[in-house]
């Protein structure tokens, strides 16, 4: 087994509100990560928004062979939920330097690690098995150039790729690969109790539910925490419940469940501050952002695979999961036309069995 750290020559510019065309991803093995760093020169002010410099990746697909490793698509603020996902796994804010209230450039990291030990980057628990594909590339969906800054835009940027590939291992039966998506729901009404009832997607191991709240504002919605107050996950045809819990105690669950230390950007800052490293000091739990490892909750001895891989929605042993056996559900206040949430279905599936032996 070799272990190789590949920086790919082909980079992509920032062009406003654009998908921006594919990159070719080496096909010599299996990708365990991809890393892009957003270059990117911006006027910013005092009225920078929040997560500024996360808002610069406006969406992210990985696919190739008509298959889909990650599709991150739909949402301005998907940058936000991978950096915020990456704070989560890392520790790290990916930012690359403090910046102040006149800066004109930053570097923002981002991390797809597909594997389920984030912390060592040539995890093959779960990889991209590029090496069976004829065909594999990354798109950048870049974002409008006001998002970063009510009064400042974009004006030029560089995306830059890294991937870390494992060699020389066969593709077998055991061989896992990423498959996670996004949905986006509009808050339509306030919902009382668990009202809003979300079906779990069936098909996969489903190793993380990432719920993250955002309010109206057109441009730059914000993250929020007024919004959902409750999440209950549970099982209607048994009436069983895995998860019920109010947004807050569940919010401080997950900086515990990953060792978050703090947030060290919350709000956007008034003219009277004249710098601002890191945006701004007040180390607190990240706004509108739960995470919900299933890996916690499975019982090993029924789920060999669950510490692993998450709650088992494939089936075996004569169980065909269905849409809709699991069900997530929101409790809803405070709504305002134009207010989203956005649920990433972290789901891990087998590969495909013509690939067996490639």
């Amino acid at each position: 087994m070799q272990k190789i750290t590949e920086r790919l020559t082909t980079t992509s510019a920032w062009a406003a509100s654009s998908t921006l065309a594919g990159v070719d991803l080496p096909r010599t093995g299996f990708i365990t990560e991809l890393r892009i760093r957003a270059k990117i020169t911006a006027t910013l002010t005092a009225t920078a928004n929040p997560d500024g410099p996360r808002r610069v990746l406006d969406g992210l697909q990985i696919a190739g062979d008509n298959r889909t490793f990650l599709g991150l698509t739909g949402n301005i603020n998907l940058g936000t939920l991978l950096a915020l996902m990456n704070l989560a796994d890392y520790g790290v804010s990916g930012l690359h330097a403090n910046l102040d209230v006149d800066a004109t450039s930053f570097d923002q990291s981002y991390v797809f690690h597909p594997g389920s030990y984030p912390r060592n980057r040539f995890d093959t628990s779960v990889v991209i098995p590029a090496r069976a594909l004829a065909q594999l590339q990354v798109k950048v969906n870049a974002p409008a150039a006001t998002v970063v800054d009510a009064n400042g835009e974009i004006t030029a940027g560089t995306y830059y790729y890294e991937v870390d590939v494992v060699k020389d291992l066969p593709i077998t039966k055991n061989t896992m690969m990423p498959a996670g998506y996004p949905m986006v729901w509009s808050n339509d009404a306030n919902y009382p109790a668990f009202g809003k009832e979300i079906d779990v997607p069936a098909g996969g191991y489903l190793r993380r539910i990432v719920i993250m709240a955002l309010d109206d504002t057109a441009t730059a919605p914000l993250r929020k925490d007024d919004q959902i107050t409750g999440v209950k996950l549970y099982m209607p045809k048994s009436s069983k419940v895995v998860i019920e819990s109010n947004w807050e105690e569940l919010k401080a669950a997950t900086a515990r469940r990953y060792g978050i230390v703090g947030d060290a950007e919350p709000v956007a800052l008034g003219a009277i501050d004249t710098t601002r490293p890191g945006y701004n000091g007040a180390m607190h739990l990240p706004a509108g952002f739960v995470i919900i490892d299933l890996r916690d909750y499975v019982d090993a001895s029924e789920n060999p695979l669950g510490p692993v891989y998450g709650l088992n929605l494939i089936g075996g042993n004569g169980y065909t999961p269905q849409t809709g056996d699991f069900k997530l559900g929101l409790t809803i206040e405070n709504q305002t036309p134009g207010d989203k949430t956005i649920i990433f279905w972290d789901i891990v599936v087998p590969v495909d069995p013509t690939w067996i032996g490639k």
